[in-house]
């Protein structure tokens, strides 16, 4: 958020520069356009063209130095720029505060900037400015006896007000519309988590496995990165004997000492059926197969009254992901293998290449 503001200040830098230049073109326009013949060039310019010219050159400059500065805070950075405005505005109405339209269009501008922020302190306070130096003319006027420019001064005061109420409209829509994006961004964001999810068990599924394993491998650097594959043993007899509904209650213990064990760091899932698998970044082989072996010791000794027979146990095989150019699918290869060899030695255990 802080860059953010940083890029639309600068942005709103270089347009105030531009104005300026922009100004003086117009008013050296208007000398020949209208007041040629009429008003020599020295007495028109000193108000006209120079004076607004230094005056907001000078101002900018001060405006520069207060949003570039580290040891100013972003909440009065954003005051600055509406203060700037209203100054640029009290110039130019200086300049042709006989104008109505003048006086009209100058302090709406710090308004409607005001209301970008989203903040109704900042439109408040942009408002307030408008409106004192309104009644500043208003005395001016007043004291010179131009009732015209008190009038116009009036008009230009209630504007501001309808300009304050329109701004506090928008701001209230703008949130209005972030709050229903920020919603649906959260929702999408759900949603694709709960699509990365298995249902049952809430570990990621094995689509999600996948794309995670090459996922870690690219991000591992030099780091050490590990993968662990579990089966169940003999989990067709645990459903043929004791029903599926038991198998699943299998199912779901084993998902849940994974949890445990490994769902802070690593990325425990059910890559189907009985088969799990464990993403084990910053583990050389010899700690994940320590892992496992934790996970194993506390599956197996879990009771279940149903279980007449021997402790529910897993095999599990363990491979780290070799310095060379190994990929996702070949490192799943070799740790399948040492699944395999792990179910060949006697099962309720972890092998690994060590």
């Amino acid at each position: 958020m802080e860059e953010r503001y940083k890029k639309l200040h600068r942005q709103f830098f270089w347009c105030m520069l531009g104005l300026i230049g922009v100004i003086s073109l117009v008013q050296i326009l208007a000398f020949f356009v209208a007041y040629r013949g009429k008003v020599a060039w020295e007495k028109y310019s000193d108000l006209h063209f120079w004076f607004p010219l230094v005056a907001n050159s000078g101002g900018v400059m001060v405006l520069r130095s207060v949003l570039e500065s580290p040891n100013i805070s972003l909440g009065r950075k954003k005051y600055a720029t509406v203060f700037y405005l209203e100054f640029m505005a009290t110039v130019l109405a200086i300049c042709h505060g006989h104008s109505i339209l003048v006086l009209f269009s100058c302090y709406q501008i710090p308004i409607l900037w005001s209301a970008t922020y989203g903040v109704k302190n900042i439109v408040l306070v942009a408002h307030l400015c408008g409106q004192v130096s309104m009644l500043a003319f208003s005395f001016y006027f007043w004291m010179t006896d131009n009732t015209n420019g008190v009038l116009n001064v009036i008009v230009a005061m209630v504007t501001l007000m309808l300009s304050h109420f329109l701004a506090a409209i928008l701001m209230k829509f703008i949130r209005e519309k972030d709050d229903i994006i920020r919603s649906h961004i959260e929702d999408n964001e759900n949603l694709g988590e709960r699509l990365l999810r298995e249902p049952m068990t809430g570990l990621y599924n094995h689509a999600a496995f996948h794309s995670l394993l090459g996922q870690k491998i690219r991000e591992r650097g030099r780091e050490p990165l590990s993968l662990a594959i579990i089966d169940i043993d003999n989990f067709k007899r645990v459903n043929d004997t004791f029903g599926h509904k038991n198998g699943d209650m299998v199912i779901l213990a084993l998902a849940e000492v994974l949890k445990k064990n490994c769902g802070e760091k690593y990325f425990p899932c059910r890559y189907g059926g009985e088969e799990f698998a464990v993403i084990l970044p910053g583990l050389k082989e010899k700690e994940a197969v320590k892992k496992m072996e934790e996970v194993l010791s506390e599956f197996r000794s879990l009771h279940y009254d149903w279980n007449t027979g021997p402790a529910i146990t897993f095999s599990c095989g363990v491979f780290q992901h070799s310095e060379v150019n190994m990929s996702a699918a070949e490192l799943f290869r070799i740790t399948d293998q040492m699944l395999y060899k792990a179910k060949q030695s006697g099962k309720n255990c972890c092998n690994s290449k060590l």
